[in-house]
């Protein structure tokens, strides 16, 4: 009893200064356990889509517009209604998912360790990843729950390589490709505008970012850089928002934090830490329509992976 009245007024500190720095979260919902390394989050007129990074294999995950809106209004979640998709590409270090409305884009472009030469985004039109699936009962993801009723999950197979573009590209500032930890030429997160394919660096070395531009096209591309930006912390996802960029990611302390960016200077306009330690969001999208933002952090030793619902934007 002693330890639970504790408990009670440590969760009510924690929530008061929760609320004066960033706002409360409207729902939080435990993810299932094959989606623990949730690595980005985007939106079509299909549903909510999200992946898994690097080591989880080829699968994109959507959960439905129509149970999508449910949890919006609700915070019921439907556990069963999650649609897995499987694709014939590999998945090296997939670290973003994002769409036009019209395609979906998978960025493969995890660079932990500075290295890599086969950087890339693939690109899926989403009418034909949707009406050409064929229903696969057998190779589900690794790590569904075994003796859950979150397991039932439909799982379709798309294996029309020829109908995915792949958009390989290079930073055109980068000559070194020795492995080391510290360095500045890591991506976690994308954008789409236009005819061009938007890229924010998760700068190790500085923690600062770099807004680099590469075509919206299939082919090897170098990139372009469109400016630069000192967050404070190392980004992990970007979307479109209210009159700008909104971007989640963690700092050296483990402190996670959204902050507002202006596309057109490359200013950080605004920057809230989220109270939620240990933990690492690796998703964001701002719901236009509801004018908030839609969270997912990765699964850490005290905090399950888990979907959030922010009822706050930043001004």
């Amino acid at each position: 009893m002693k330890n639970n009245y504790l408990n009670t007024i440590i969760f009510s500190f924690t929530l008061i200064l929760f609320q004066n720095l960033t706002g409360q979260f409207k729902y939080q919902t435990q993810l299932p356990e094959y989606l623990e390394e949730t690595s980005g989050l985007c939106h079509s007129p299909e549903g909510l889509w999200t992946i898994n990074d690097g080591g989880n294999g080829n699968f994109i995950f959507l959960y439905p517009e129509s149970h999508y809106q449910k949890w919006l209004t609700t915070g019921s979640f439907d556990y069963n209604a999650i649609r897995t998709y499987r694709l014939p590409i590999p998945n090296v270090d997939w670290e973003a998912i994002s769409t036009d409305s019209t395609f979906l884009y998978i960025g493969d472009f995890g660079n932990n360790r500075g290295n890599r030469k086969d950087l890339c985004i693939y690109k899926i039109r989403l009418t034909e990843l949707i009406q050409l699936s064929m229903p696969n009962n057998v190779n589900r993801p690794s790590k569904y729950p075994s003796t859950s009723n979150k397991n039932n999950t439909a799982v379709f197979d798309f294996l029309h390589l020829d109908l995915i573009e792949k958009i390989e590209f290079s930073y055109h500032d980068q000559n070194k490709f020795k492995e080391r930890k510290l360095h500045n030429f890591d991506c976690e997160s994308m954008l789409i505008q236009n005819h061009q394919i938007i890229l924010l660096s998760k700068n190790w070395k500085n923690l600062q970012s770099t807004a680099y531009a590469i075509p919206n096209k299939k082919g090897k591309h170098r990139t372009v850089a469109l400016g630069k930006m000192n967050p404070g912390f190392l980004i992990t996802d970007a979307t479109w928002g209210k009159n700008g960029i909104y971007v989640c990611g963690y700092g050296p302390s483990g402190f996670q934090h959204v902050a507002k960016i202006d596309p057109l200077k490359w200013d950080i306009v605004d920057r809230k830490p989220l109270l939620l330690q240990p933990a690492q969001f690796e998703g964001i999208y701002f719901d236009a329509k509801i004018q908030r933002l839609v969270l997912t952090t990765e699964q850490r030793k005290t905090q399950s992976a888990t979907l959030f619902l922010a009822d706050w934007v930043t001004q």
